[in-house]
């Protein structure tokens, strides 16, 4: 079943689905937001973080685990302005790699880190405390917005990103 996230917020039905395990399409229509990668293996904070980023200049999408969210970065990297990640993430890579891996593959992204443990983090990660809090999203979320719109991001045409959820 595919659910396409911006008519479910025009809709009113909430932020975007989950993804447990990852299949993205695209089609043809062309997106004009940046989106945020909210990556946490908590719903709840998944939810809370989108539903804040949703009345953003951001689209958001969640993770649960670190794979999905590097499945996702491989497919649409170039239109992803925030990266948003806990620190322990189900899956094989927890959140420390994935930001490592951000700054590595897609070093124009800015990335948050939540400060749930000490570990070695890229130097441009940004780290906060956890829970979010609604203000600090906020602020993270103009930075990254002000950053996605300095870089060039034209590269190739942009598509709406579809997303399938596979129980």
């Amino acid at each position: 079943m595919g659910v396409d996230r911006r008519e479910n917020r025009r809709a009113g039905q909430g932020p975007s689905p989950r993804i447990t395990q990852t299949t993205i399409t695209h089609t043809a229509i062309t997106h004009t937001a940046p989106l945020a990668l909210v990556v946490d293996e908590s719903p709840a904070a998944r939810d809370r973080a989108a539903l804040l980023l949703a009345e953003t200049d951001l689209d958001p999408i969640t993770c649960a685990s670190g794979e999905a969210a590097v499945a996702v970065l491989r497919r649409c990297g170039d239109d992803v302005a925030l990266v948003l990640t806990g620190a322990s993430l189900s899956g094989v890579m927890d959140g420390p790699r994935l930001a490592r891996a951000v700054g590595r593959h897609w070093p124009g992204i800015h990335l948050v880190v939540g400060r749930d443990e000490a570990c070695t983090l890229p130097p441009e990660a940004v780290r906060l405390h956890r829970p979010w809090l609604p203000l600090d999203l906020l602020v993270q979320a103009h930075r990254a917005v002000r950053a996605a719109r300095g870089r060039s991001r034209s590269r190739i045409p942009r598509d709406r990103l579809l997303v399938r959820v596979v129980a």
